[in-house]
């Protein structure tokens, strides 16, 4: 009878015993599923992280600083020849002009000055050039007014293709030492092409 109840408490705790180890192992088997999941998790928030860096980084390298595509021309100098519309123009010479000024339009400011100019048609029409296209500026930048000679006649050609002409070109100036600038623009011109020299004149 002794052994029967032994065999019956064994029988019991051996039940009971395989039932608290099939606990365990769900337990672990639910721990092991969500350790899983939560590291997929992360993973995919990785990735995502890492795409969107990829994207961020792409999008940083195509963007440029832009940049200024303008720069500014360099003025010509006294002996320089400039071409416009297919002419060659060469300013040769600055001097003070001593001659005699017109009485019908006398000087304004101090002095005047003759600026010595070569002109060469290049291309295979007949081309007008005329001192009137000529605008000088003073070192501050004032436009100054044309001077009319007594004796001279300032420069005004129409070149036939491949001819040249010299002439002069007249200013009444101020008493300012610097650098002035001399532009051209042929009254013609579409595309308001010109040309600037630097004249410096003491």
């Amino acid at each position: 009878m002794k052994k029967l109840v032994l065999y019956a408490l064994f029988l019991m705790m051996f039940i009971l015993g395989a039932c608290g180890g099939g606990d365990e192992e769900n337990s672990d088997t639910e721990k092991n599923n969500d350790t899983n999941t939560e590291e997929t998790t992360d993973e995919t928030q990785e990735g995502t992280e890492t795409t969107d860096e990829n994207e961020n980084g792409g999008n940083q390298q195509t963007e440029e600083p832009e940049e200024d595509a303008g720069e500014d021309t360099k003025a010509a100098q006294v002996g320089d020849t400039l071409t416009v519309e297919g002419v060659n123009i060469t300013i040769t010479g600055v001097e003070r002009f001593e001659g005699r000024i017109n009485q019908f339009e006398p000087l304004q400011e101090d002095h005047a000055i003759a600026i010595d100019v070569e002109v060469e048609n290049t291309t295979d029409e007949n081309y007008f050039i005329d001192s009137m296209e000529f605008t000088l500026y003073d070192p501050e930048g004032f436009e100054l007014n044309n001077a009319l000679p007594g004796d001279e006649e300032a420069l005004s050609a129409d070149l036939p293709a491949g001819k040249k002409a010299r002439g002069r070109l007249f200013f009444d100036i101020p008493a300012t030492e610097g650098t002035y600038e001399l532009h051209y623009e042929s009254m013609a011109s579409w595309d308001g092409s010109q040309a600037v020299w630097e004249i410096p004149y003491k």
